[in-house]
């Protein structure tokens, strides 16, 4: 029986399938026109988070996320193959923790902006208080 060969992609060691290459990269070729994967290439997350963000000044002085929002009218982000929320990727990005239970709380009230000194890292609870207390006419600490 024959041996078969390696693919020829560099430090690829499957077996060849199609025009010497491996299964993964022969369908890669078809899908794409291209075997080399562009998703390796990916650029600097901050790089990406700040050509999203518009930081002429608005009324309140926000930063707002100029990518598209959620259902919820809040930004996301994808952050390390995850897709978090804009107001918590600029915090991540800003080596600001964001424990499990706290979420970032827009200070501001607006849901796009991502402005560090806007955002204060707290519980859920109360989060979910603070704006309880804005839409009932209240004023929030």
């Amino acid at each position: 029986m024959k041996a078969k060969n390696p693919c020829t992609i560099d430090g690829c060691d499957l077996v060849q399938y199609g025009r010497g290459w491996c299964e993964n990269h022969y369908a890669r070729w078809r899908r794409h026109g291209s075997t080399h994967d562009k998703r390796a290439e990916s650029r600097d997350a901050r790089v990406r988070f700040e050509e999203r963000v518009d930081r002429t000044t608005t009324p309140l002085g926000c930063h707002l996320w100029q990518g598209p929002p959620n259902g919820s009218g809040y930004g996301y982000f994808n952050l390390n193959g995850r897709s978090v929320g804009a107001h918590v990727a600029a915090c991540l990005l800003a080596g600001v923790d964001v424990p499990s239970g706290y979420e970032p709380d827009h200070l501001c009230r607006v849901p796009l902006c991502v402005r560090m000194d806007h955002l204060e890292v707290v519980t859920a609870a109360e989060n979910k208080r603070r704006a309880a207390s804005v839409r009932w006419g209240k004023v929030s600490a």
